[in-house]
């Protein structure tokens, strides 16, 4: 008996531990719960801190207006919530005296960028710009307040494409019917943007559509005064004394319209390709970013002063201009002195070049031929039908050039190191150009004095050839010893 009392309670002794176990276990399991429950708050109160006014949560619990984030990415795009749910919601880039409840830190963003104003008795949203900041509103920018609707597509600084939703509003607000959800995506906002920069579509004269050329040219305009204005807020935000403008002229070779990008920089103004603008818009973008790092970490920024770095220095060679000269002499083997003009790529003419085009004897010799009795070496015709289907050879002098005067500066010439640069046919790849010795006098009248002599070379293939660029000469400026001829500038000659 008194071994069985003894079994049950060990037994009740067992089963009181079990239950105190137990009861820990639950009291622990409790607090794990409660303690992974206050990290996961302060971590979203963290990441709400990181994007600076961005609701972690879904769009549809908001019940305030807010606005959502446009991506070309759709998966992306409306991933990122900013309430407006204030009187007063300020935007604007990082500014640790006065921090603005929205923090926006990219390419054109200023501080105290603009505020939006929140009406909650009468649930509307007035957009305020500041002075100089930029913000779009359906593509167009505006500068005073403006009453915001629901689906509205905002745009701040120059990469910032958002859409307003405004609940409760819905009807009242833009309609997009043929979207999902009916509602606006990146490139509803994008297309916006362009239609108001670029110039209007027109219609030819005779009512037929514009044709597929200019469609790409108006395409091409579109994205260039895109990021021509991206360098431009970038030469502003690094207090760089540049100006970017997009520029249309027609390509020599191929005849159409392209767009080049003029410059203005304290050592004068320029003309960039195309390509060579992107190249650069690269480099600048580079250190903008590392002017943003450094502004945000309190740090001084400051650009290289050398010119392989910094995109705002460019010393080496520049287009001047080109000219046609016409090589109708070479049908009669006559010589025939010329001073064409020379026109820039804007059609300004930048001075006259003075050459001679002379034929050559058969040997190879230059004239005169007074004393040649026999008459075989003066290669003069009657007619080019005498020269047809022979080889010819002839000389180009380049003399000098007469450089038009910059009277803004007191009548002092604008170009230094001038030199000419040519080839007979500029469309053979395999030809070589010619290329003048340089004068770096700084004068109004550079010389050149060059003389090249063109081996036998058939008349009648120079004839297959007639079009406008027989025979390119480039001149180009250089205002640095530095070799490099990143532009081209030709004079072009014609056989008639």
């Amino acid at each position: 008996m008194d071994a069985l009392k003894r079994a049950m309670e060990e037994q009740r002794d067992q089963e009181r531990q079990m239950r105190e176990d137990a009861e820990q276990r639950l009291k622990q399991l409790e607090e794990s719960r409660e303690e992974r429950e206050k990290r996961l708050q302060d971590l979203l109160a963290e990441q709400n801190k990181g994007w600076e006014g961005v609701f972690v949560g879904k769009s549809k619990d908001l019940t305030v207006p807010h606005l959502l984030n446009l991506n070309e990415d759709a998966r992306l795009a409306e991933t990122l919530v900013y309430p407006i749910d204030k009187p007063e919601v300020t935007c604007g880039r990082a500014n640790p005296a006065s921090p603005p409840v929205l923090e926006f830190n990219g390419m054109g963003i200023m501080k105290d960028h603009c505020v939006f104003e929140y009406d909650e008795a009468n649930n509307t949203v007035i957009l305020k710009p500041n002075t100089n900041s930029r913000c779009m509103v359906n593509g167009k920018l505006v500068t005073e307040p403006t009453p915001l609707k629901h689906n509205n597509r905002v745009w701040l600084g120059n990469n910032y494409a958002m859409r307003l939703a405004i609940p409760g509003k819905e009807e009242e607000g833009d309609q997009f019917p043929d979207t999902e959800n009916n509602r606006p995506d990146y490139f509803v906002a994008e297309s916006e943007v362009a239609e108001a920069q670029a110039p209007p579509k027109k219609d030819n004269e005779d009512g037929t559509p514009e044709s597929a050329q200019d469609a790409h040219l108006r395409h091409q305009l579109n994205e260039a005064l895109k990021k021509i204005e991206q360098a431009n807020i970038i030469a502003s935000d690094l207090d760089r004394d540049a100006m970017f403008s997009p520029k249309i002229i027609k390509n020599r070779d191929t005849k159409e319209d392209m767009v080049v990008v003029n410059v203005s920089l304290p050592t004068g103004n320029l003309t960039w390709p195309w390509d060579r603008f992107n190249s650069r818009l690269i480099d600048m973008v580079h250190h903008w970013q590392g002017w943003q790092h450094a502004m945000a970490n309190g740090q001084t920024f400051s650009l290289p002063d050398n010119e392989e770095e910094n995109p705002f220095i460019d010393n080496g060679y520049q287009l001047v201009g080109e000219a046609d000269v016409v090589l109708s002499s070479l049908g009669n083997m006559i010589e025939n002195p010329v001073d064409p003009p020379v026109l820039s790529v804007t059609g300004v003419q930048e001075g006259r070049l003075k050459l001679c085009l002379a034929p050559l004897d058969k040997n190879g010799g230059e004239g005169p031929w007074d004393d040649d009795e026999s008459g075989e070496l003066d290669p003069f015709v009657e007619s080019a039908d005498e020269i047809k289907d022979k080889e010819i050879q002839f000389q180009i002098h380049v003399e000098s050039m007469q450089l038009e005067v910059d009277l803004k500066s007191g009548g002092r010439p604008r170009y230094k190191d001038v030199f000419v640069r040519y080839k007979i046919n500029s469309r053979n790849g395999d030809e070589e150009y010619q290329e003048t010795p340089h004068d770096v006098g700084g004068d109004i009248k550079v010389k050149f004095d060059h003389k090249a002599k063109f081996k036998p070379v058939s008349y009648t293939h120079l004839r297959a050839h007639e079009t406008p660029e027989h025979l390119v000469c480039r001149l180009l400026l250089e205002k640095k010893k530095k070799k490099s001829v990143p532009y081209k500038v030709r004079i072009t000659n014609v056989i008639k």
